[in-house]
């Protein structure tokens, strides 16, 4: 069932050599290659349906989280694509700061956890519709998708009309 369900075109990117090897011996039918997330992709990736990133982004603050978010959602994100997350991730600022004094001496201070709320106000400042879903004590999901799209005739941005977006519950399967 899950070959039936696989997307046509698979896409690995990382800057590392060292992980791209390891990752060469995984699935054949993935396409890798070296870029830097902050940097500008090899233009060979084109525009994709749904574009993954699952625990990288606690490695940037949220200004350049929101910065990737927006880049991604304008040059490499279809029409009506999504962007999941996946990540270390709070539902609140409190609830990180009660975490951060629970777990002081396992935090890593050099890494920038997500809070759902300061995420999601950025996004929509940023253009962005994103949900949200606490799936442990400390990881969340996030569905993010452009609320204005750049036009690609023009230098101007238009407003889509955004669709519903379902967070489906821990524990629960959809094909």
């Amino acid at each position: 069932m899950f070959s039936q369900i696989m997307l046509s075109s698979e896409w690995g990117v990382d800057f590392s050599s060292e992980m791209l090897a390891l990752a060469r011996a995984k699935p054949p039918q993935v396409r890798l290659v070296q870029a830097d997330l902050l940097g500008c992709w090899p233009a060979e990736l084109g525009r994709f349906d749904c574009i993954v990133l699952a625990y990288v982004l606690h490695e940037f603050d949220l200004t350049e989280k929101i910065s990737l978010l927006r880049r991604l959602a304008d040059h490499h994100l279809a029409e009506h694509g999504r962007i999941v997350i996946g990540d270390i991730a709070f539902p609140t600022v409190q609830a990180r700061e009660q975490a951060h004094q629970r777990w002081v001496d396992q935090w890593d201070e050099d890494e920038h956890y997500w809070a759902a709320d300061e995420a999601i106000a950025a996004c929509e400042r940023a253009g962005l519709d994103a949900a949200y879903t606490q799936v442990s004590s400390c990881g969340g999901a996030f569905v993010i998708e452009p609320s204005i799209r750049k036009n690609p005739r023009s230098s101007a941005f238009i407003r889509v009309h955004p669709r519903p977006i379902k967070l489906i519950p821990a524990g629960k399967t959809v094909l």
